[in-house]
This record gives C-alpha cells, sequence and structure tokens, in this order.
C-alpha cells in the first residue's frame, strides 16, 4: 500500500537537516580556530540544535505511528527498521574503521569486543560514558534506535485509554523531573528518558493527523511556537522544559504550513527529505575531515562555505546510499525467513 506524502512532515526534516547542518558548520569552524560570526559562540545558538534533534524524535515518533501504531507483524516491523537504519550507517562506519583503525592503527586502546557497539548503532550515545570505535552517528543515532525498541510498547499503550493516560503521566514526569534528576555530567537531553516525551509527542500527533484535528488547529501551534521559540531564546534558564514544548509546537505549525505548500514545492521536498538520514550520517565527519580543511587552503568565507557545503552533504548522502545497497541486499536476505 502506498503511504501517504506528508508535505509538512517533509517540511520539518528538511528543516531539522538544516538546523544541524547550521549549527555543527558555526561551531566546529569556532573549535577550530577560524574567524567565525559571533552568533555561533552565542548560548541562544545551541538551543537551535536541540530544536533540530527534537523535530527528528517528533518526526520519527509521527511516522512510525502512522504505519505501526495500529499494530502489525512485529517481524516486519523490525525488518523494516533495520533495513532503514543498518546498511548506510554500516557502510559509512566499516568505511571509517577501516582508514583510521586498520590501516592507521588508531584506538588501539579500546578493546576490539567493542565494535559490538558500532554494530548495533549504538557507539555515538555510549560514547558519552565510555570509550567507544564512535565514527559517524552520534548521540542522537543510538538514542533513536532505543526508542526504536521500545516503540511497540509505547503504541500498544497509545492504542487504549488507560495506556494513554500511563503514558501521558510518565512524559509529563521525565519533562519535569529529569532536567534536575539527570545525573551531573549528563546532558539530560541526550538520553533516552529526555527525548521519550518529544517522541510520544509525535505520536499523539499522528493518532491527531488521522482525525484531522492537527490539521484544522496546526495554526494555532504555529502561532504559539512563535511566540514559544522568542521565549526559549530570551530565557535561558527555562530551556530544559521550555525547549521541548517549543519543538512540539512547532512540529505542529509546520506540518499545518507545509500542507500548504504548492505540489511542485512539495515534491522537490520530498525527495529532499528522503536523503535526510544520509545528511546526518556524513555532514559532520565530512566537515571535520575535509571540508574545513578546504576552506581553509581555499580561503572559502563562511557564508560561501555553507552555500557550498550543505549541497555536498546531499551529494554525499545519495552517495552513500548506493554505497549501501548491496549491504541492504544482504541484509534484507538474511532478515527474511
Amino acid at each position: 500500500m502506498k503511504r501517504e506524502i506528508i508535505k509538512g512532515l517533509d517540511l520539518c526534516k528538511c528543516l531539522s537537516a538544516l538546523l544541524i547542518l547550521l549549527y555543527h558548520f558555526g561551531v566546529e569552524r569556532l573549535t577550530a580556530g577560524f574567524s567565525t560570526p559571533s552568533f555561533a559562540a552565542a548560548p541562544q545558538f545551541a538551543r537551535w540544535i536541540e530544536i533540530a534533534c527534537d523535530l527528528f524524535f517528533l518526526t520519527s515518533g509521527f511516522s512510525l505511528w502512522l504505519g505501526w501504531g495500529e499494530g502489525g507483524k512485529l517481524s516486519a516491523y523490525v525488518k523494516k527498521r533495520a533495513l532503514a537504519i543498518y546498511p548506510m550507517f554500516w557502510t559509512g562506519f566499516f568505511a571509517l574503521f577501516f582508514y583510521g583503525e586498520i590501516l592507521h592503527g588508531n584506538n588501539r586502546e579500546i578493546p576490539r569486543w567493542r565494535l559490538l557497539f558500532s554494530v548495533l548503532g549504538l557507539d555515538g550515545y555510549l560514547s558519552q560514558w565510555t570509550l567507544t570505535f564512535y565514527k559517524i552517528g552520534e548521540w542522537f543515532l543510538g538514542c533513536l534506535i532505543l526508542l526504536y525498541g521500545v516503540f511497540p510498547l509505547l503504541a500498544w499503550l497509545m492504542r487504549r485509554p488507560g495506556g494513554r493516560r500511563l503514558l501521558a503521566a510518565v512524559c509529563v514526569c521525565l519533562w519535569a523531573v529529569w532536567p534536575l534528576a539527570c545525573p551531573a555530567g549528563w546532558n539530560a537531553r541526550h538520553t533516552v528518558l529526555g527525548s521519550l516525551p518529544v517522541f510520544c509527542a509525535g505520536m499523539a500527533l499522528a493518532r491527531g493527523w488521522k482525525n484531522k484535528t492537527v490539521q484544522t488547529w496546526g495554526w494555532l501551534g504555529a502561532d504559539l511556537g512563535i511566540w514559544a521559540l522568542i521565549l526559549l531564546l530570551w530565557q535561558g534558564g527555562a530551556a530544559p522544559w521550555l525547549g521541548p514544548v517549543t519543538s512540539v509546537l512547532l512540529f505542529s505549525g509546520l506540518l499545518w504550513l507545509g500542507q500548504r505548500l504548492p505540489a511542485k514545492a512539495g515534491a522537490g521536498l520530498h525527495r529532499l527529505a528522503g536523503e535526510s538520514y544520509g545528511i546526518f550520517l556524513v555532514h559532520h565527519v565530512f566537515l571535520i575531515l575535509v571540508w574545513l580543511r578546504v576552506m581553509a587552503r581555499f580561503s572559502i568565507g563562511p557564508v560561501l562555505g555553507f552555500v557550498l557545503y550543505a549541497p555536498l552533504c546531499c551529494v554525499l548522502a545519495v552517495l552513500l546510499r548506493a554505497a549501501a545497497w548491496p549491504v541492504r541486499a544482504v541484509l534484507a536476505r538474511i532478515l527474511d525467513p
């Protein structure tokens, strides 16, 4: 069955990818010692990346509910998630692992058994607490994989009135308490418990989408989201609590706005959104290992540098998808009983 193309969802994916590219471009230039516009060092700038990650979690929860929220075979769900995540990740990771660890002997102090974390896609997430062979994917990928793992349970709860009340209570408690209870040195938003409320909010909005609630009242989310964003950028102390609320409001507003885009714009947006995962995988390592050096070598300014960097990431994402196709074919055969 052909799935509905939701232009608002594609808009959210593209916007979140753009924010992540912009954030890392500014921060890594600053870290490398380049002259960078002052906004990259401002505390408000860091809040953009939190919103971008929230939008990705929201789109994931939303998409999963539309595809699997009403039930389905667990084996089919696991297969589809594995095929969507691992071929591109493994292709990128093991290419870098071969270059760094095999050819140049990097990270000899890390036990080889920890490659298991990388095979599972959890190395970036666990690198916050222990040594891993983290290359690409960052904390976000591992957090998303863990959320995918608990999605069947979350969906089971959300299909039942009592379960929805329990899930709502858990999410509100996590939203209110986890930023305070999170152990020192951890980023509460970079954990499964910190991301669960926005992921579940995406699922809930997908339920509202099916009965037209979000499509009817999304304009209110857009309006409130703008005011919440202004307050978030101004009042940093409330960011752990105001940030997720802002992201949910903006997400509902973007869904509403995207549906009003013309058909031709929607088609282009859909193709670009389809490469958002690949862009997420390649953008950071390409920036650090290649693009910053190219900019320094040819004295490329920050504006032109970003204008060239963003489409190059799109091209690399397409190439990574093509290179991962044989891996995907093999994995599909293994997963087929």
